[in-house]
């Protein structure tokens, strides 16, 4: 028997809680918010108000679970307003709607968090720091507010942000930040307009020295090793790449260096066990673990995300050991209802969902999951510490799998096998790295060698993640958002169902023929959908020489140069997309990357073209604007020791058969988008066809290279930056081409591409091909004449 009674009220007011953030939060401005979340405070109270009072008088006559859920809703709709009320104070609200230039004094919590801005939502938006700032006095317009307000502080990407605890005075511009229920705005200032009032105190002043001395005991070892070493001990995953990020992630191990309840749970269960071996009481194994969990507070960060991990995981073990686990989820339930009160704007955050599914099956599936590995005749064998890691995995990856799919994120098998390797290694990691972060401000030589330690372990988490990411079916093809809940929920349903036919139809158990049909069915399909998914069945279609990936707000065009191998220009936003696409195409040789510009929507996914494949030469325009964005392209290629090389017009060069010329840039345009009309634009000649690459040029260059488009016949046009309405009037008669293909995002907040552009191409005869409509596009020699494949949806008849 378990105690569950405080699970119906606590899910009442995080169900409740959640929905009013979501509310609340799609209203656009602050004074928005602020008004229409006062309205909803009023009314939850006088509703709670009405409801105390027939509560009161009908207490007898109304079971008591149901007086006990409505409480929780109304206790949970009533805090959420109340936290959304108070991040928008007048007059606060309206400098934030108004973005008004003001002076605020506050105080460093937390570590800067870099914003590379790969993604397409923000592709022409400049890198920058992010740090969080818990504000003491806010002046703006005459006014001076003393008020306490959490601001999200943007700084330049190579500016030095004082350490956390620091006191600090700042000069900057407000701003609103939409679906946000941490933080109240933004605040963007420059470096020069920050002052240091007054150095951090001596707890975050030591925290902030460990933090910076682990990473300065990482120096010289292996990148990924030293980048989990930082991860798993003090949850800095600042270190990773792209592609170790990536590795983490598809192998289900990405948890290992999150700051989650798992992190704490790690130290926690560590030093309660060394106070076991010590032989010391309840009591003080109780102490060791409040103060192991304090520890790790202090070193991480009094951040959101920790304070959720510390509550999700310090409380519950903690009130697992003095209760066992029939207390476990009355502690859990606890645990939610504390947080929610104390910080309702977790209740909408999917970390808040990930901890307390993970911990709720920690509690109510692993002892199960357990049981049956104890008795099933393939697992019972097996040695008693590996079937208790293999429950707990199990039972982890099962509570939360509803959860990763309906936030987007991906479940495939190779978690648990996954898991199991790792888990060995992660405590003496964590331990170690701990432990060299402790030691090294007092002694660098001995945390070094601590550090150098811990990387061996970690190397082989490294090597786990890339192995098992890159096995059949690492990510399973399911549905994501809430079409994979439902999914999920009607796979079950099916499943029980089937579980209640066959026991009536053979109530002594299935014959083992009709087993052995069932087994061998399953494994047929599971194999078919590992070599040949349903989305990779017939794609891309016979004859294609070149492909338009479907990577959102960005490009990635792939021409053919061979068996397996093509030359890739652009890299797209993500390494995600560019590496399906490729994947997909079964490329493997890639004798040459085209960089036709340096923005993020372009370069953002290179990595993942390097480390996945073989590739001769990268080349780029001489303009490096914007210069965060070149040198990130830098460091890219110097990791897998490669130099970029810059061509202007008139580079000519033959590759596998395939030739291009390069029609720009010549010079510096500076009216306009500088980096953009700096884009490398080629011709390419390609089995006989012509195709026009032309980056994002706008009017200026494309009347550059008009002299030079009239040239040329082409087949097929790449529409210049992504169909927007920035295109000269004549482009379309001196680039004319059958074939008219562009790279846009769906949903795109730029309104790319413009309805002019398009009709312009269909009235000089073009076919316009869209990824956001047709995802990824294929053209194909038919022999005949050209053809155009989308892979999802259809062409336009015109």
């Amino acid at each position: 028997m378990i105690d569950g009674r405080l699970l119906a009220p606590a899910s009442a007011a995080w169900l409740a809680s959640a929905g009013t953030l979501l509310l609340l939060e799609r209203l656009p401005m602050s004074s928005d918010r602020a008004a229409w979340s006062a309205r909803a405070l009023l009314a939850f109270l006088a509703v709670s108000a009405a409801y105390a009072v027939l509560a009161l008088a009908l207490h007898r006559r109304l079971p008591r679970g149901v007086l006990v859920f409505v409480a929780g809703l109304l206790l949970g709709a009533s805090v959420a307003a109340m936290h959304v009320h108070s991040l928008s104070p007048d007059p606060v609200a309206g400098w934030l709607d108004a973005r008004v230039t003001a002076t605020v004094q506050g105080v460093v919590t937390g570590e800067p968090i870099v914003r590379t801005q790969s993604r397409a939502a923000v592709w022409q938006q400049p890198s920058h720091l992010e740090v969080r700032l818990a504000t003491g006095r806010v002046s703006a317009r005459g006014e001076v507010l003393d008020v306490d307000l959490p601001l999200l502080l943007r700084l330049p990407a190579d500016a030095r942000p004082p350490p956390p605890g620091s006191s600090v005075l700042v000069v900057g511009r407000l701003s609103t930040i939409p679906a946000n229920a941490q933080v109240a705005g933004s605040l963007t200032a420059e470096a020069d307009r920050l002052l240091v009032v007054a150095e951090p105190g001596w707890v975050d002043a030591t925290a902030h020295a460990m933090r910076v001395g682990l990473r300065a005991a990482l120096v010289g070892v292996p990148p990924r090793a030293g980048a989990l070493v930082a991860g798993l001990a003090v949850g800095d995953e600042s270190l990773q790449s792209t592609e170790l990020d990536e590795q983490m992630r598809a192998s289900g191990l990405s948890h290992l260096t999150a700051v989650s309840g798992g992190n704490v749970s790690i130290v926690v269960v560590l030093v309660v066990w060394l106070a076991t071996v010590l032989r010391r009481g309840l009591a003080a194994r109780v102490a060791a673990a409040l103060v192991a969990v304090a520890f790790f507070v202090v070193l991480v960060g009094p951040a959101p995300s920790v304070l959720r991990a510390a509550a999700m995981g310090g409380l519950v073990l903690v009130g697992m050991l003095a209760g066992g686990r029939r207390a476990g989820p009355s502690v859990l339930a606890a645990s939610l209802l504390l947080l929610l009160v104390m910080a309702p704007g977790l209740a909408a955050s999917w970390g808040l969902a990930l901890s307390a599914f993970a911990t709720a099956g920690l509690i109510l599936l692993a002892p199960r999951v357990h049981d049956r590995l104890d008795h099933w005749r393939a697992t019972r064998r097996w040695p008693p510490a590996v079937r208790e890691a293999a429950s707990i995995t199990i039972a982890a990856q099962l509570a939360t799998a509803p959860v990763l799919i309906a936030m987007g994120a991906s479940v495939g098998w190779v978690s648990v096998p996954a898991n199991l390797l790792a888990m060995p290694v992660v405590a003496p990691i964590t331990v170690l790295g701990l432990l060299s972060a402790g030691i090294a401000p007092l002694c660098l030589p001995v945390a070094t060698a601590l550090a150098h330690a811990a990387a061996w372990p970690a190397g082989w988490i490294a090597l786990v993640a890339d192995k098992a990411s890159g096995l059949p079916m690492a990510r399973l093809p399911w549905p994501e958002g809430g079409w994979g809940v439902i999914a999920i929920g009607g796979a079950l349903i099916g499943a029980l169902l089937v579980r209640l036919l066959v026991r009536r139809a053979y109530p002594l158990g299935a014959p083992r023929g009709l087993l052995r049909v069932a087994i061998s069915l399953t494994t047929c399909l599971v194999v078919l959908w590992a070599v040949a998914p349903p989305d990779r069945r017939g794609w891309p279609p016979p004859g294609w020489f070149l492909l338009m990936c479907d990577v959102g707000q960005g490009d990635a065009i792939v021409i053919r140069a061979g068996e397996h191998a093509a030359v890739v220009v652009d890299a797209g936003p993500d390494p995600d997309s560019v590496k399906r696409c490729l994947d997909d195409a079964a490329i493997e040789t890639v004798p040459a990357v085209v960089l036709t510009h340096f923005h993020a929507d372009h370069v953002g996914g290179l990595e993942s073209i390097l480390s996945g494949h073989d590739v001769g030469a990268v080349f780029v325009t001489p303009i490096r604007d914007p210069p965060e964005e070149a040198d990130r392209v830098d460091d890219v290629l110097s990791g897998h020791g490669l130099t970029a090389t810059a061509i202007t017009a008139g580079d000519v060069r033959i590759v596998a058969g395939m030739t291009w010329r390069a029609l720009w840039p010549r010079r510096v345009i500076m009216s306009g988008s500088v980096p953009n009309n700096a884009s490398i634009v080629l011709v390419v000649q390609v089995d006989g066809h012509v195709v026009l690459l032309s980056g994002d040029i706008e009017p200026e260059a494309q009347a550059a290279i008009s002299t030079d488009l009239v040239a040329y016949r082409f087949d097929v046009v790449k529409v210049p930056h992504h169909g927007s309405r920035y295109q000269h009037p004549s482009l379309t008669t001196w680039a004319r081409a059958p074939v008219a293909l562009i790279s846009v995002g769906e949903g795109n907040t730029y309104g790319h591409p413009s309805t002019d552009t398009i009709a312009d191409w269909v009235s000089h005869g073009a076919l316009v091909g869209r990824t956001d409509q047709g995802g990824d596009l294929a053209v194909v020699d038919e022999g005949s004449g050209l053809g155009v494949a989308a892979r999802h949806g259809m062409l336009p008849s015109s």
